[in-house]
């Protein structure tokens, strides 16, 4: 239900590789070109070195940065669903270079969906490293639903999308 990277899980004898396309890349002509690519940390000026200017490090504010550059409302929504996607694997590598915006010749999309690490040991974390809603980056139902609106969808529609990712 999300845009991710093309990948593919190769078994060797002892280990398995990942495989991961680069989406920032096309082959024309036997030739690579970059694709023009922006981390959300840039977009929404943050800082990666000061704990002190990761506040600005917030789901609403990439949000709010993707739709001054024009994005379909539907990366908005995608945008949503990953984070409650995040939210629910406890995804404890989520940052704002994380996610990123890829220009498609005609305008920016969001990327597709990359660097996921669930918490496969333990409990799950009870936070994200980004702020997720009005009480900051807490996991919970109530905190995800808490700014919708930044996202470009209604209270009924938000609490449908975390439904839809918690069923899977």
């Amino acid at each position: 239900g999300l845009n991710v990277a093309n990948v593919q899980l190769l078994n060797l004898k002892s280990t398995s590789v990942l495989l991961v396309d680069r989406f920032d890349r096309k082959i024309v002509d036997g030739q690579i070109f970059r694709t023009p690519m922006l981390s959300a940390l840039t977009l929404i000026n943050g800082d990666w070195l000061c704990p002190k200017k990761r506040e600005k490090w917030h789901y609403a504010a990439i949000a709010d940065e993707l739709r001054r550059r024009g994005v379909p409302t539907e990366d908005l929504h995608e945008l949503f669903t990953r984070m409650c996607f995040n939210a629910l694997v406890g995804n404890d590598d989520d940052h704002p270079k994380n996610h990123a915006v890829i220009f498609d010749g005609k305008g920016w999309r969001l990327s597709p969906l990359y660097d996921v690490v669930p918490c496969l040991d333990g409990e799950p974390p009870k936070y994200l490293t980004m702020r997720v809603g009005e009480h900051g980056n807490q996991i919970s139902r109530a905190n995800l639903l808490s700014q919708h609106v930044f996202f470009g969808l209604s209270e009924a529609e938000a609490t449908s999308i975390v439904d839809e990712v918690a069923g899977w």
